[in-house]
């Protein structure tokens, strides 16, 4: 994993950049349904699928993976790693897991088993230790299909990194349908970038991946 800074002189957002994140702070988030029916109809695991679809589509657009660094200076991680929420049954609450990234579903799929098997049990915030800073957020409410979610932190206007959260799988003429609320920090992200990361999260859906 590697940060790599943004030349601030020659960043065309740089005035966008600065206003969103000083002048008028403003993070935003848009709630969609996707029609996640392909997912199925291919054998694919739903959960699996889509921190994989998610992934992959934010690491093609550094827009999606800005980040500040320890001494202020913005930029970007050369890829993210989906931090994605497991419910444990027994007791009701949740924690977080991440799962490195891999290129195809296939070898995501089998990181993401190992770390149910090795960490699944762990009960806490966080089951898996040594979270990178290199971080997609993702969080599942599957008993709810939401129409609209937004996400309020204290200290959100300082993170540039998207927080994506899924909904409940439901079915809708003769269609299986998702929730996911997309939310994003206004310095790192216009409205064209979330609209082409949406258009583009669609296709793969639709599509697979390629080398699958």
């Amino acid at each position: 994993m590697t940060f790599t800074r943004i030349d601030l002189e020659h960043w065309k957002r740089r005035e966008h950049y600065e206003f969103f994140l000083h002048e008028a702070p403003c993070s935003y988030s848009m709630t969609v349904q996707l029609d996640v029916t392909p997912i199925f109809e291919r054998g694919e695991r739903l959960q699996v699928a889509m921190l994989f679809y998610l992934s992959y589509v934010a690491n093609h657009h550094k827009e999606f993976r800005m980040h500040i660094d320890e001494e202020g200076c913005p930029g970007y991680f050369d890829y993210l790693v989906p931090q994605y929420t497991i419910f444990h049954k027994e007791n009701h609450t949740f924690s977080g897991m991440w799962t490195e990234y891999k290129n195809t579903y296939k070898a995501f799929e089998k990181e993401y088993d190992r770390d149910q098997k090795l960490y699944g049990h762990h009960l806490g915030a966080f089951a898996k230790p040594h979270r990178p800073p290199n971080i997609l957020y993702i969080s599942t409410i599957p008993w709810v299909a939401f129409d609209s979610l937004n996400l309020n932190f204290q200290k959100a206007y300082g993170e540039l990194l998207p927080m994506l959260t899924m909904g409940e799988c439901h079915e809708k003429d003769g269609k299986k349908w998702l929730p996911l609320a997309v939310q994003v920090h206004h310095s790192a992200c216009d409205g064209y970038h979330v609209g082409r990361f949406l258009k583009e999260l669609r296709d793969v859906i639709l599509h697979g991946i390629a080398g699958d």
